[in-house]
Formats: structure tokens, C-alpha cells, sequence
């Protein structure tokens, strides 16, 4: 008795269901730090730091965040340095966590998430950032800011833009504000790391300028992220 010989195609049917490498329901996000996944949770709290992972994604796909890194001029000897990357990036948290003052850096200090996306070691103490922003020369520090924000902002001057706020009231605003010799206001903003006098007015121009930066790569992050955002 014959036995008809099993017919074996040349083609498999359809493709190979593969099992995915990241949890069913996220998604791979490339970030300084390496990849991760992101998923959503509806039952969760909302958190004010939730969408972080994605504007680190953005700065690591624009090559923003190493090459702010790369021409850093905070260097230390030793094994028991911070390191830049450590005490920038614990600036940068505390700066988009709406911080105006270095003693708010502690709010940061137990972040067990952000630091890592980063690429970080961890978040330092206020006085680590305070002294890495004083180890830093004034001239090469601005020279290097200043690169760092017109890069920021370099694509966006050769579009059409229209200015609708009316800039007259801004000197009446901080010429009012120049009056108020005693106001707590002006005084609590004197001593923050961005304020207007300062014993160390280089370190104070740095900062100032560090929190434009980052102020800039929110916002480019926003427009990319919402094109109705202006």
C-alpha cells in the first residue's frame, strides 16, 4: 500500500508571530540613558514629571543633550569629582521642575527615574552644583552657553513669526519693580541662582543663561510635540 508523501511548501504562511522584547502595551523609547519603555496608565496619577521621558527622548534624537555635554568646560581630577553630566543634569531637573533657588535642588535629590533616563550616576546635593557652576571660568562658560542657546534657537529664525504681545509694558514692569527697594519679591529673587545681584555675578549669568537653554528646548520639544503649540 502506497503512503501519499506530505506536501511541503517552498513558503511558510503568513510571517512568524515573534514575541515582542518590551511589555504588550509600551512602546521603546531611545533616551541618553539607553532604551526604555513607555506605557501608559490611565489609572495612575497624573504627575507633573510623567512626560519627561519623552523631551529626553527628544534631546537624544537631536543629538542636543551630548553635545551640550561635549563642550562642557566643568572638569574635575580625581575619582570623587561629580562630573558634568551629574551636575548638569541635576541643574536641568530641578530647572523643569519650575525651581528658581539651588537649596530647591533637594526636592530632586530622591528622583530614582529621570536621573537614569540621563544618563546619570544619580542627582547631586545643592552645594555640588553650586561649586561645579563656580569651577567654571566666566568667559569660556558663557562663550559655551551662548553657542548652546543660539543652536537652540538657530532654526527658528528664518521662519515668518509674528510678535502680538505689546513689549511697552516690559520696561515699566521692571522699572517698578528697580522702586521696590524692600519688596520680598525682588529680594527672594535676588538670591536665586538666576537673580540680578549676586558677589558672583559670573556663576549668576551662567545660570541665568542655563535656565534660557533649557527654557528653549522645552519649547522647540512642545512645537515638535503639538503643532498647534505656540
Amino acid at each position: 500500500m502506497e503512503v501519499p508523501a506530505t506536501v511541503i511548501p517552498a513558503h511558510p504562511v503568513g510571517e512568524g508571530k515573534t514575541a515582542p522584547k518590551y511589555p504588550s502595551g509600551s512602546w521603546p523609547v531611545d533616551t541618553p540613558g539607553g532604551r526604555f519603555h513607555a506605557e501608559w496608565d490611565d489609572q495612575a496619577p497624573v504627575t507633573r514629571e510623567g512626560q519627561l521621558i519623552f523631551f529626553f527622548q527628544f534631546l537624544h534624537v537631536g543629538g542636543r543633550w551630548e553635545e551640550f555635554l561635549r563642550g562642557c568646560p566643568l572638569h574635575y581630577t580625581g575619582n570623587r569629582g561629580s562630573g558634568a553630566r551629574n551636575v548638569m543634569g541635576t541643574a536641568m531637573l530641578s530647572i523643569l521642575c519650575g525651581h528658581w533657588r539651588y537649596a530647591h535642588i533637594n526636592a530632586v535629590r530622591g528622583d530614582g527615574i529621570n536621573p537614569g533616563l540621563l544618563g546619570m550616576k544619580g542627582t547631586v546635593s545643592e552645594d555640588a552644583v553650586r561649586l561645579g557652576i563656580g569651577r567654571i571660568d566666566e568667559k569660556p562658560g558663557l562663550d559655551w552657553i551662548s553657542g548652546q542657546i543660539l543652536g537652540s534657537i538657530a532654526p527658528t529664525l528664518s521662519l515668518p513669526w509674528i510678535l502680538d504681545i505689546d513689549v511697552t509694558i516690559k520696561p515699566k514692569h521692571y522699572r517698578d519693580r528697580a522702586d521696590a527697594e524692600n519688596c520680598f519679591d525682588e529680594l527672594k529673587n535676588q538670591w536665586g541662582w538666576g537673580g540680578y545681584t549676586s558677589r558672583r555675578l559670573g556663576s549668576s549669568r551662567l545660570m541665568a543663561n542655563l535656565i534660557a537653554l533649557v527654557y528653549n528646548w522645552w519649547s522647540l520639544y512642545l512645537r515638535f510635540y503639538d503643532e498647534g503649540h505656540h
